[in-house]
C-alpha cells in the first residue's frame, strides 16, 4: 500500500541530502512488489508519472474514511485550520501569508494551525494571525474545529488526506489544492 512519494516528499521538505538513498529503497521496494495499490487516484497517477516503469503495477483503492456529521455547532467565520504543522509540503507557510494580508486590510482572521512546530522548518508563529493547537486526541481535535468555518489543505503533494473527512464531519467549509487525493471521494 503506498501513501506517500518519498521521490518527491524529500524534496518539496528540504531533505535533498537523503533523496538518492531514499529513491533507491523506494525503487526497490516497488520492484519486488507484485501490486502497488495507491490511497487515492490522484495519488496512483502522481506516483505512475514518477516511477512510469511501475505505472503497469499500480492500482488505487480510496483510503476509508468516517463520515459521521457532528451536531452542528456556530461557527467562528473568521477563522481558518490548516494541518500539518509547518511542515514545508502542507504549503501553511502560503495560508498565513494569505491571512495577514487580509488582516492588513483590516479582516482579524486567525489561523489555527494543528500539528506540530518543526524546528527545522519556518516558524508560523511569527505571524501574528497564527496559532499552534498542537497535536490533540481526536475528540480535543474534534471541538476545535466544531469552531472553524473554513478548512484549507494546500499541500503540495497529499496521497489522500484524511483531514477532509475531518473537516466534513465537523461542517467545516473546505478549500483544497490541485494535488490533494480526498478530492475523489468529494465528487
Amino acid at each position: 500500500i503506498s501513501h506517500g512519494c518519498l521521490k518527491i516528499e524529500t524534496v518539496i521538505n528540504s531533505r535533498a541530502d537523503t533523496k538518492e538513498r531514499v529513491e533507491k529503497d523506494e525503487r526497490t521496494a516497488f520492484a519486488t512488489a507484485k501490486v502497488i495499490v495507491c490511497v487515492s487516484e490522484k495519488h496512483m497517477l502522481i506516483l505512475s508519472e514518477q516511477y512510469p516503469e511501475f505505472a503497469k503495477k499500480m492500482t488505487f483503492v480510496n483510503n476509508g474514511v468516517d463520515i459521521s456529521p457532528r451536531r452542528y455547532v456556530e461557527k467562528n467565520m473568521r477563522t481558518i485550520a490548516v494541518s500539518g504543522g509547518n511542515r514545508n509540503i502542507k504549503n501553511n507557510v502560503y495560508v498565513c501569508k494569505a491571512v495577514q494580508l487580509l488582516n492588513d486590510a483590516g479582516y482579524h482572521c486567525k489561523v489555527k494551525i494543528f500539528g506540530r512546530n518543526y524546528p527545522e522548518c519556518e516558524d508560523l508563529s511569527k505571524y501574528p494571525c497564527a496559532e499552534y493547537m498542537g497535536q490533540l486526541n481526536k475528540e480535543e481535535y474534534y471541538e476545535r474545529l466544531d469552531e472553524i468555518a473554513l478548512f484549507v489543505v494546500a499541500s503540495e503533494l497529499e496521497s489522500f488526506g484524511l483531514v477532509v473527512a475531518d473537516a466534513l464531519n465537523c461542517h467545516c467549509s473546505i478549500l483544497l489544492s490541485h494535488n490533494i487525493g480526498a478530492a475523489s471521494i468529494m465528487q
